[in-house]
């Protein structure tokens, strides 16, 4: 099936999308669009914990085809910024941290 018409209108580059391709299901946002090979360049990054209990950051570009993402609902997309966020804390990475802030929506009680 082909969906391209349904999300060449809906998902651009900085969208957050889920991805689900049956084995596994990941959260991220799109780098880069390929309308030749239907498929998206998508930024996932996840916080793991290995058997040691050891945290560390797991930070995958893959590609994505356009019928295996949708645009994750803004609710979430809110929750997620906000993890990434507490990623980009952690690691002090302050160019990191700047760009995500600058996602999430503005409030007239808090600023930088």
């Amino acid at each position: 099936m082909n969906n391209l018409s349904n999300k060449d209108n809906v998902l651009k580059k900085g969208s957050w999308i889920v991805s689900d391709d049956g084995f596994s299901k990941w959260t991220g946002f799109i780098v880069a669009i390929s309308y030749a090979l239907e498929e998206y360049t998508v930024n996932f990054v996840r916080k793991v914990r290995n058997g040691s209990g050891k945290t560390f950051f797991v930070n995958d570009t893959m590609l994505v085809d356009f019928e295996d993402a949708e645009l994750l609902e803004k609710e979430t997309m809110d929750g997620c910024v906000r993890q990434l966020i507490d990623m980009a804390l952690d690691k002090n990475d302050k160019e990191w941290f700047l760009q995500l802030h600058s996602m999430l929506p503005e409030s007239k009680e808090v600023s930088l």
